[in-house]
């Protein structure tokens, strides 16, 4: 399972391999719940509603778990991550991708100018987003989700970063072995 979130009073992952969407009041036990996606790799919630993104694009969304609706991304890059940070879904996928919606159902694409990294995770803290990618260990940075600046992880890009968290002074993006 990708993308694991507790909400609704209820464990939530999604599968790359068939496109289900998993629930559990236990984290034992799990159903799987069918969506219009074949694969969907990401998972958040906000805005009253989960939203869920993978491959070709996709995007699907619900706000009970059980029933979910297809929406419309304007992009065929596959989507690799979602987070819902500063009241604003931020999806994040192949080529740089970045979209941004403030209800998960209207998506806006964004870009930072020359980035054509694979895209992961997105964090909100101290007036910034900040985005982990790989590709050069490449970071994102923007105070609007609009605009968005290239940042480098460091002298080593070898490695990849693939998630970032942040406080209200502090961003970190940690990625493969250790980084």
């Amino acid at each position: 399972l990708f993308g694991a979130t507790f909400v609704l009073n209820k464990f939530f992952g999604v599968s790359r391999t068939n496109g289900r969407v998993f629930s559990s009041a236990d984290g034992v036990a799990w159903t799987p719940v069918a969506t219009p996606a074949a694969s969907l790799q990401g998972l958040a919630y906000g805005a009253g509603r989960l939203v869920a993104v993978g491959a070709g694009g996709t995007i699907v969304t619900s706000t009970n778990g059980t029933s979910w609706s297809l929406q419309q991304s304007g992009t065929t890059n596959q989507l690799l991550g979602v987070n819902f940070v500063n009241n604003r879904f931020v999806a994040v996928g192949v080529l740089g991708t970045i979209l941004t919606s403030p209800d998960g159902l209207v998506w806006t694409p964004r870009s930072a100018q020359g980035n054509q990294s694979n895209l992961q995770n997105t964090a909100f803290g101290n007036g910034r987003y900040v985005i982990a990618g790989q590709g050069g260990r490449v970071i994102l940075t923007s105070t609007d989700a609009e605009n968005w600046s290239i940042l480098t992880g460091g002298p080593s890009q070898s490695f990849a970063l693939l998630g970032a968290a942040a406080s209200s002074t502090t961003a970190v993006a940690v990625g493969q072995n250790g980084v």
